[in-house]
């Protein structure tokens, strides 16, 4: 059998055995509908309040000040309960500084009124371990508004340090960290692609990936989708869509995970072309 038709079957295997996660539309076409951030992140018995949706990633770049020098990053991740305690901690600290409350030369009266109204109170309400992250919710006094803390689990996914300037829609390629689950197969690379999307979902048109293909060889996965980018009018004018082909490559060996955006066809005013998302 010769390589090109191995690859051929290859793919048709793989796509078999990661069918339970495609949708087919009237025309034929796959997809992928990506789950909203609460679901694919589990915010459990808090979602029953529909105020408390706000939630945030724990990025390391942010506990510390942007004067610091040289400048320090801290882990971007936890490796176990310990570890991850200690960086919502810092985390819990940075969040809680603030203008008045921080400010020597402020009265008591001032501080007492600021903290009355939530400011520097935020406390940790509850944590728990999920498969794929550590979860924390915190809450301010007097106040039932929870905030969902996310901090990704090091055995599960490790982003990316590296900061790169990136033009909303413009072609791209670029690291976003190392896939560290110990099974690394089409399943799996795709479940963590529907995590990954779903902590920023919004971007993405009608919330799906579009015509998805999967291939597999000895070692690498690489799972691709179309979709369209929203990009709002202003002043009147309307919406409009430009149209990309994302490629998301995964190293079995070393985990690391490479994505490429590259446009696709032209873009178009106030409606969608589904002949480019085929």
């Amino acid at each position: 059998m010769n390589r090109k038709r191995f690859a051929v079957i290859a793919l048709v295997v793989i796509i078999i055995a990661a069918g339970s996660y495609f949708v087919v539309n009237s025309n034929g076409g796959k997809y992928i509908q990506i789950k909203t951030p609460s679901e694919a992140l589990g915010f459990g018995k808090y979602i029953t309040n529909p105020n408390n949706v706000s939630y945030e990633f724990i990025d390391a770049r942010i506990l510390t000040s942007s004067n610091a020098a040289p400048k320090q990053y801290y882990k971007l991740c936890g490796s176990d309960e310990t570890s991850a305690m200690s960086l919502f901690t810092k985390y819990l600290a940075y969040k809680n500084h603030d203008i008045i409350l921080d400010d020597p030369t402020k009265s008591p009266e001032q501080k007492q009124q600021r903290m009355a109204e939530g400011y520097g109170t935020r406390h940790l309400v509850d944590h728990w371990k999920a498969d794929t992250h550590y979860h924390y919710v915190i809450s301010t006094s007097g106040n039932p508004f929870w905030e969902h803390v996310i901090l990704e689990d090091c055995h599960y996914f490790t982003p990316t340090t590296e900061e790169r300037a990136i033009i909303f829609g413009e072609d791209y390629s670029m690291s976003i960290g190392t896939f560290n689950y110990s099974l690394k197969t089409a399943d799996s690379f795709l479940s963590f692609l529907q995590y990954y999307y779903a902590k920023d979902w919004t971007f993405i048109a009608e919330n799906k990936l579009h015509s998805m293909s999967v291939a597999e060889d000895a070692n690498t996965i690489t799972i691709s989708f179309k979709v369209a980018l929203i990009h709002s009018g202003d002043w009147g004018l309307p919406t409009t869509y430009s149209y990309h082909l994302v490629t998301h490559t995964l190293d079995k060996k070393t985990g690391n995970m490479i994505v490429s955006w590259k446009k696709i066809g032209a873009p178009t005013s106030g409606h969608i072309d589904g002949n480019l998302l085929k």
